[in-house]
């Protein structure tokens, strides 16, 4: 009992210094540099924007997001960030994002923001990519007022599932195929560039376990904010967990569910790609989540 209760004050405390990183780190500010409009059509228009931050590793410096922005035509019943998986925005991103805005939903789809891909065998690389995931979400809300809803997947929801501790304006969320704890994660996925990355340096460090991996990552990683064991706020959470992945574990993400208790939960028996390409299928269910 002593140990864990050692183990829960450590992360907890972890968890709040991670809450302190964004804090300092973000500045709300956005400022828009170029737009282009893009495909339109009936019921919608897209616009693909480029805006400039500070940067949230630099306060003297900016850094860039760029990001597609659907608007319904007529009125706009509430607001939708989208947080894409590793790869980029695909063809499901941009169907889930347009029958959203069919149904009045406006969207901001995140196609980047500066160094999203940073690859280096620097352990601190993780802290930064989440800094700079979680800041970008923040800034691009700054494009609308009042409550948003969130959806994230892959990479993207761990982004996402992190945001919740400390943007309150998210009132609902969609997390597909995430997980936690972020350290576990790292760990034991089998994502081709983690697994890699997870070899060379556990050959360059003598680490003879991936237990002595996870200690180096957690001694290296101050941003698994969900250790807190709950979100300040209460907003509506619907959970799309995969039975069968190794890039985001199966045991990780029915980890994240039991820490944040969403409303809902859909289990896929399909693997991790697959699991994020049947959303195409869900489409009017995302829909009606975020509007109902």
């Amino acid at each position: 009992m002593a140990l864990f209760t050692l183990l829960f004050l450590f992360s907890f405390a972890q968890a709040d210094e991670g809450v302190e990183l964004i804090r300092t780190a973000y500045v709300p500010e956005l400022n828009i540099i170029k737009t282009e409009s893009e495909k339109k059509s009936r019921k919608c228009r897209q616009t693909r924007i480029w805006a400039s931050t500070p940067d949230p590793l630099n306060m003297d410096g900016t850094r860039e997001i760029e990001f597609v922005k659907y608007t319904p035509r007529k009125s706009i019943r509430t607001n939708v960030i989208m947080m894409p998986p590793t790869g980029g925005v695909s063809l499901v991103d941009r169907q889930v994002a347009g029958r959203l805005c069919k149904e009045g939903i406006q969207v901001l789809l995140n196609y980047s923001f500066t160094d999203d891909m940073e690859s280096s065998l620097d352990p601190q690389i993780h802290e930064r990519a989440f800094i700079r995931g979680i800041t970008a979400i923040k800034h691009m809300a700054l494009s609308f007022e009042g409550d948003f809803g969130l959806i994230g997947t892959s990479l993207g929801s761990l982004y996402s599932s992190q945001a919740l501790v400390v943007e309150p304006r998210i009132t609902k969320a969609l997390l597909v195929v995430g997980g936690a704890p972020i350290a576990d994660i790292l760990t034991h996925s089998e994502q081709d560039g983690l697994k890699e990355l997870r070899e060379t340096r556990m050959s360059n460090l003598d680490l003879k376990s991936k237990r002595e991996y996870l200690d180096y990552i957690n001694d290296n990683f101050r941003l698994d904010l969900l250790s807190r064991l709950e979100v300040p706020h209460k907003p509506k959470l619907w959970v799309i967990r995969s039975l069968k992945d190794d890039t985001v574990p199966a045991s990780s993400q029915t980890q994240l569910i039991a820490l944040l208790q969403p409303t809902r939960v859909t289990d896929s028996k399909a693997g991790h790609v697959k699991t994020i390409f049947n959303l195409l299928f869900k489409k009017g269910k995302i829909a009606d989540f975020f509007l109902n």
